[in-house]
């Protein structure tokens, strides 16, 4: 599972709104959104915010996983939250 991928699955799992995750982590949704949908590079400076954000560490990020996510969503927002 690519590091996009462990985030969204993330998100779903712990019931998280996207645009909150973003400002969480001093980025826009569409930022994130990006970052999600490999339009935009998840640059390292990145990282450690994403994880206070949501609640895991890096090893959690990065940790390897067999088998998909389940309940993924990561739909861009179309209105902000």
């Amino acid at each position: 599972m690519d590091l996009a991928t462990r985030i969204a699955a993330i998100i779903a799992q712990k019931k998280m709104k996207q645009s909150l995750v973003a400002k969480d982590a001093g980025i826009t949704p569409q930022m994130l959104c990006d970052m999600l949908h490999g339009r935009r590079i998840i640059r390292p400076e990145y990282i450690n915010r994403l994880c206070a954000s949501l609640g895991v560490s890096p090893n959690d990020l990065f940790a390897s996983s067999s088998g998909p996510p389940s309940a993924i969503d990561a739909r861009c927002p179309t209105t902000p939250n």
